[in-house]
């Protein structure tokens, strides 16, 4: 082989190396609910009527997570488009540093 072919070669497999993309593992979750009452501290959420809740959560093996939920909720018997939604999201690696402060 020449020099250059060998050159090229020694190029391309160098460039498809740094171009694969190491394996990162990630996680997406899904929940679903259906209850005949929503209650949080005792009380109820949905004036004693069923509830329907679901969420997604995603989380890294790097310790991030990050997740949505959502239910119907119902403070008065004539409320009927009002949902609860919550997003949330943590660092565990920023939990440990301020753990160790």
């Amino acid at each position: 082989m020449k020099l250059a072919t060998k050159t090229l070669l020694a190029a391309a497999i160098s460039s498809a190396t740094l171009m694969t993309a190491l394996p990162t593992y990630a996680e997406v979750t899904a929940n679903a609910a259906v209850a005949n009452n929503y209650i949080w501290r005792g009380l109820t959420q949905t004036t004693n009527e069923p509830a329907v809740s679901g969420g997604i959560d995603y989380a890294s093996e790097s310790g991030f997570y990050a997740g949505t939920w959502a239910s119907n909720v119902s403070y008065e018997s004539d409320d009927i488009y009002s949902y609860e939604h919550d997003v949330y999201s943590v660092s565990l690696a920023k939990l440990r540093a301020l753990a160790m402060t």
